[in-house]
């Protein structure tokens, strides 16, 4: 097999390595940019959007692991999802739309 095939199987649902992709593009940030995200990665909320079918996208992410704190993720069909950090120290969904 040459390098170039193996690549284009990634993007193919019956390969292995398809299946073994992380379902979250999670940003790189620095700092409590950086805490905060993997404060919601530690989540159930996180974990469900990592089992999902589709690739989810941040649009916007928390600046400070502080409450109250939002993140917005983008699925690749359109659909939206906001989350909060709430002052008890639990994240809440906001708003969860399946389709753009």
């Amino acid at each position: 097999m040459r390098a170039h095939d193996a690549a284009e199987l990634s993007d193919k649902p019956g390969d292995l390595r398809y299946l073994m992709r992380a379902m979250i593009d999670w940003p790189e940030d620095e700092g409590d940019a950086k805490k905060a995200l993997d404060l919601f990665k530690k989540t159930s909320l996180a974990a469900e959007l990592e089992e999902d079918a589709q690739k989810w996208r941040f649009l916007a992410w928390a600046r400070s692991p502080q409450a109250p704190a939002r993140m917005l993720l983008r699925s690749e069909s359109g659909g939206t999802r906001i989350y909060s950090l709430e002052r008890t120290g639990l994240w809440r969904e906001l708003a969860h739309d399946t389709e753009a």
